[in-house]
């Protein structure tokens, strides 16, 4: 109660001095729920997990800079998990607590939270429907904060920390099994959710941009057609953009303004989009033929770039499209 009241006065007046305080209250709070948790040993781990959420709370509204604070009490929570037999860790009460510590930082953090190890092997101890809700929760975290992912190691994390989105669950059939019954509302949802990261993925170097690119057309391939669907689209979309950069930077070569051309061509981008849509063909026909005619009018686009003028083909596509 002391922890939340402070945590909750912190957040009011803008984190109250807390940081200029001479004696430290995380680590006196941190050391009084560690020494509760050793002298209580009929503590559950439900009961244990909630003195951390409160004190991760109160880390976060008194000491927004201090990542480590958090990061202690999440890797404190995977260490007390992994010490419990399985009937409490599979628990409903473990089970809401583990949720409750996971949402815990994402409206500060978002993001960031792809950051503290321990915060994605938390997330592995849920059962896999909640496991989803909480990925769904980030996926709603990390798009409202709009913050880029600038590299692929940042978008391989994201995407381990919300797999139950990205694919089903070993020995299930999941979505592809449901496709003569149709899909959810919120399967739809989850994937429209998920395509929209595509869009949050920058870089300045297109080489780079490319292999971020390539990461992503892997989970989601791995997720079956019925996700394909729905997150290939604007995958194809991003590496025509792409294709448009890369053609800018080889004319400036051409042209003698940079000396530092692409190591990955348009020539190579454009296969990237052709693979893209040759694995959408065999299920949704229709949409790979709109996809491979917008993509063969910006390949003619960037070549009468390079020449200088517009050709005969491009005005037709114009008139097909």
């Amino acid at each position: 109660t002391m922890m939340t009241r402070l945590a909750n006065h912190a957040a009011e007046n803008g984190n109250g001095g807390f940081a200029n305080l001479e004696v430290n209250a995380f680590k006196t709070f941190n050391d009084c729920v560690t020494t509760l948790i050793e002298d209580r040993a009929n503590m559950t781990l439900a009961e244990i997990l909630k003195l951390q959420t409160v004190l991760t709370n109160f880390a976060l509204k008194c000491y927004p800079t201090r990542f480590d604070y958090v990061t202690h009490t999440l890797g404190t929570c995977c260490a007390l998990i992994e010490k419990m037999d399985s009937e409490q860790t599979s628990s409903s009460e473990t089970t809401e607590q583990i949720e409750m510590l996971l949402s815990a930082p994402l409206s500060t953090l978002a993001l960031r939270v792809l950051e503290i190890a321990p915060y994605a092997k938390l997330m592995t101890y849920l059962p896999w429907n909640n496991w989803r809700q909480v990925a769904n929760n980030l996926m709603k975290s990390v798009l409202s904060s709009r913050k880029p992912l600038m590299d692929a190691e940042q978008v391989e994390q994201l995407f381990n920390a919300i797999t139950p989105l990205l694919r089903d669950k070993e020995g299930e059939s999941g979505a592809d099994g449901e496709e003569s019954q149709g899909l959810s509302n919120e399967f739809k949802e989850e994937q429209l959710l998920v395509s929209r990261v595509v869009h949050l993925i920058k870089n300045e170097d297109t080489d780079a941009l490319l292999v971020m690119y390539v990461s992503c057309r892997t989970f989601f391939t791995n997720g079956g057609s019925q996700r394909m669907q729905y997150t290939l689209v604007p995958l194809v979309f991003a590496a025509l953009s792409l294709a448009r950069r890369v053609v800018a930077r080889e004319q400036a070569v051409a042209a003698g303004e940079s000396d530092s051309p692409p190591r990955v061509s348009t020539r190579k981008v454009f296969q990237f989009v052709l693979e893209i849509i040759t694995a959408l063909a065999t299920s949704f026909p229709d949409l790979a033929y709109n996809l491979f005619l917008t993509a063969v009018h910006v390949r003619c686009l960037c070549q009468c770039v390079l020449f200088g003028r517009y050709c005969f083909m491009c005005f037709m596509l114009v008139f097909i499209l």
